[in-house]
């Protein structure tokens, strides 16, 4: 399976994938190394829908791993999608799995990176205090959490419904469950 989801991402055949992920075709394909959701196109559009609405042009995704998520946004909503990663090192190894997109790592991160234009996202990050630090950097006005709902058995932290959130200046305006997986997608705009 991982061998025919590298083939369809060498062809840019994101649909294989997406069919892949959702498990049509009983040709499931779920692994954490590679994308710790299983989003549908829907889902995607759902998350450029966003992003447009909030007048961002570029989607910064913090934490991004091999930035399978962020191809698959980029193919789909036509934007312009970058990678953060912390750890240089282990994403340029021998052993670390593939990429899917162009990585841009944390120590890289500067006043300027986050423009106005941007959004900025969140998926599975586990790190309050590295989010917090991110936040004071962005100066869009699209923040998107992507995780498990509180009880589901899975952490993020921050939560995709952390009431935190508001009290750093952000304002819930949409979310969408991730079929039924008791996954979030939360769109907050700046107050």
């Amino acid at each position: 399976m991982e061998l025919e989801l590298l083939h369809h991402y060498a062809e840019g055949n994101w649909k294989n994938i997406l069919e892949m992920l959702t498990g049509k075709y009983n040709t499931k394909f779920y692994n954490q190394l590679y994308l710790w959701i299983q989003p549908t196109e829907e889902d995607i559009q759902f998350i450029g829908q966003q992003v447009h609405k909030q007048g961002a042009l570029v989607l910064a995704s913090v934490g991004c791993g091999t930035g399978l998520l962020e191809w698959l946004i980029q193919c789909i909503t036509g934007l312009c999608v970058i990678g953060i990663e912390h750890d240089r090192k282990w994403w340029e190894s021998r052993y670390a799995p593939p990429k899917f997109l162009p990585l841009m790592y944390a120590n890289e991160i500067s006043d300027g990176t986050f423009p106005s234009y941007s959004a900025i996202m969140f998926c599975y990050f586990n790190n309050k205090t590295a989010f917090r630090e991110y936040m004071k950097l962005f100066k869009g006005n699209c923040l998107i959490i992507i995780g498990p709902e509180e009880g589901s058995g899975r952490h993020t932290d921050p939560l995709p419904f952390d009431p935190e959130v508001q009290t750093l200046g952000w304002k819930l305006v949409s979310s969408r469950e991730i079929q039924n997986s008791k996954d979030h997608i939360v769109v907050y705009e700046r107050c």
